[in-house]
This record gives structure tokens, sequence and C-alpha cells, in this order.
């Protein structure tokens, strides 16, 4: 039994910061972003070829300028200056889940672009999961709400528990 548990506390904490890889990755950087890790390391930068492994848990932060974040293949958030996120995992489910942190300055709602062309947006109030199975995208709101500008022009509000299901245009 003691070996177990000793195992388990050498395990664990890799699992803690699990990196994201291909899954979150910054696009662009118009200006400066903000990435505090986990362990609490905050840095800056400005080219997103200096960015390190995206650790889950992470704070993005747009310190000046807009910031582009990749999620899977076909969800792009969008910060603009003085908004920020913290992006984690959730192990069981899979799914990417996103909260907007409270920044001086950032009052504005998080702008995400499903599947390329459904957009969608959330506030300080609500905590988001997002997943993809192709060829779809898929928002979900775990607290508050969320709008969703989805196809046609028609608007939906999603609350606790909700999904929304985008579909990527694969002929066009």
């Amino acid at each position: 039994m003691k070996k177990i548990i000793l195992a388990l506390l050498i395990i664990l904490p890799a699992f803690c910061n699990a990196e994201a890889t291909e899954l979150v990755k910054i696009l662009k950087i118009a200006g400066q972003v903000n990435i505090k890790t986990p362990d609490g390391e905050s840095i800056n930068y400005k080219n997103t070829s200096d960015i390190p492994e995206f650790l889950y848990g992470s704070r993005v932060t747009a310190v000046s300028g807009q910031v582009t974040i990749r999620l899977f293949k076909t969800i792009i958030v969008t910060l603009e200056k003085h908004q920020g996120i913290c992006i984690t995992k959730n192990p069981v489910t899979k799914n990417i889940e996103i909260f907007k942190l409270d920044v001086k300055g950032g009052n504005d709602d998080i702008k995400v672009q499903l599947a390329g062309h459904v957009e969608a947006s959330f506030g300080a109030d609500s905590q988001i999961t997002l997943f993809e199975e192709f060829p779809s995208s898929i928002i979900g709101v775990r607290t508050g709400t969320a709008i969703v500008k989805g196809t046609q022009g028609r608007a939906y509000v999603l609350f606790d528990g909700d999904h929304y299901e985008a579909k990527q245009y694969l002929l066009e």
C-alpha cells in the first residue's frame, strides 16, 4: 500500500503540469502577451517563436495589441488589449475549459470563432468548454452564459449545461 501511495505522489505532479503541445498554440501577437504558468512564473512575449510549450492552467493576457490563440485545429480565441483568460483541460472529458480573467481595462467579452465561420463570445461570469470532434467544433457553458451567432444570422444564448455544435464546411 505504501508503494502505491508513493508512486501516485510521484506521478500526480506530472499530470498537473501537462503540456498542451499542438492543442493550444498562440498564432499571432500584435504587441505583447503575458503568460503566467501554473507555478507562478510570468513572462512577456513579443514573438510567437519565443513562446515555449504551453502548460494547462496557464493564464494568458494581452498586454498590448491583439492576441490570437488556436485551440485544437478549428477554434480561434481572440484577446483584445488588456483581456486575459485561463486555459485548463478537463482530464475526464478532454475538453479545454476557459474562463475570463479580471484584468484592469479588459471589460469586453472574449471572442471565439468555431469551425471558421461561427462567432461566439463570453464574459467574466462564464466558464466555457471547447471540444473538437471532426468536422465539428463544440462550445459548451459550464457556468454563466455565452452568446453564439450561428448560421443564417441567428443568435443563441447558452446557459449552464448548454452546447452548440458548429460544423466545418468541408466542400467549398
